[in-house]
């Protein structure tokens, strides 16, 4: 078991990692000394932590403890004062300025917004035109196709998942961040997309970053990081 600090809203908690493996690959994003404020709540304190290609990380923690956060400053849509975050060697902000680069990451947030009028086959061509090329198996496997003619809007939670999930995947990007992917699919879904993971995974060059709440989601990481 390996301890690290971390933060906390009121004490100084700390980060347990269980390892259940040796790691593997080479560095592709390292966090020095993050921390985060609102006003006087201190959320993160000193996070440090160097993640590699070919892991599944999952982040673990009660609301409020600076998971979402976290995520969202490493996908550089929260800033967090003076910050020491590199992705494959190349400090954050540099490597951001490319737009290639940009194109190599996928996210899923919490809540995603299209136009109310939008339908799943134009969110699939924007897809299209963002990252210019998409992956034929994740699409067959979320079983989109049933989905293309429907507005976005008025799709079910689990079937907005679904579509959300074909976005920040389909790119196969090499670092994805996921809040709490599985929420709103059925159990079939779930493993679909534990497949879809564990395809990543072979190739051995993909970072997944997973906030998750779920037992049987943090028993197929790699590596927990527990927000206390």
């Amino acid at each position: 078991l390996i301890k690290k600090k971390a933060t906390t809203k009121r004490l100084k908690p700390e980060i347990n990692i269980d390892v259940k493996m040796d790691r593997i690959g080479g560095k592709i994003l390292e966090m020095k000394n993050i921390k985060k404020s609102f006003g006087e709540l201190n959320i993160l304190n000193g996070f440090d932590y160097t993640f590699k290609k070919g892991e599944r990380i999952g982040i673990l923690g009660k609301n409020g403890v600076g998971k979402s956060t976290l995520v969202e400053i490493m996908l550089g849509l929260r800033t967090a004062g003076k910050v020491d975050i590199k992705v494959c060697g190349v400090p954050c902000d540099i490597w951001m300025k490319n737009n290639q680069n940009k194109k190599s990451l996928g996210c899923l947030l919490q809540f995603s917004e299209f136009p109310s009028m939008i339908k799943v086959h134009e969110v699939i061509n924007l897809h299209k035109v963002l990252y210019k090329k998409a992956s034929s198996s994740i699409y067959q496997t979320l079983n989109i196709a049933e989905l293309l003619d429907k507005k976005y809007s008025i799709l079910s939670r689990g079937q907005k998942q679904r579509v959300d999930l074909y976005f920040a995947l389909s790119h196969r990007p090499k670092i994805a961040f996921l809040d709490e992917p599985t929420t709103g699919l059925d159990a079939n879904y779930c493993n679909v997309l534990n497949n879809i993971f564990n395809e990543f995974k072979k190739e051995k060059k993909h970072l997944i970053v997973q906030i998750s709440q779920k037992s049987e989601e943090l028993r197929v990481t790699d590596w927990v990081l527990w927000l206390k």
